[in-house]
């Protein structure tokens, strides 16, 4: 048997889920906004939250809307909610930050 809900967390209600997003060094294009939030008015998920860790956090999906979810997302769509080291904090490197000292955006 095949577990649908792979890396989203059953929210409070039992009844939804979270996906969270992979997001490197919090950096996102205008594209990657428009398809999250593209994404979250097709399949009528409430809320979109900005983590601590720079990723997003698809709040209120639909159990049988997991995987389309993921798909849609593509490869934003591969964050996990499992614990241990899943970003990298970073400020924007050397190409946009007067104190950057490395291209830090590359490393992440």
């Amino acid at each position: 048997m095949t577990d649908t809900t792979y890396g989203a967390k059953l929210q409070k209600d039992a009844q939804t889920y979270a996906i969270q997003t992979r997001i490197p060094a919090g950096c996102v294009s205008p594209d990657d906004l428009e398809r999250i939030a593209r994404v979250a008015r097709k399949y009528t998920i409430p809320l979109i939250k900005i983590t601590s860790g720079q990723r997003f956090l698809l709040v209120g999906v639909e159990k049988g809307d997991i995987a389309a979810v993921r798909a849609e997302l593509g490869d934003l769509g591969t964050g996990s909610i499992t614990p241990g080291v899943r970003y990298v904090q970073s400020c924007p490197g050397n190409a946009y930050c007067k104190n950057g000292t490395q291209d830090s955006l590359h490393l992440a």
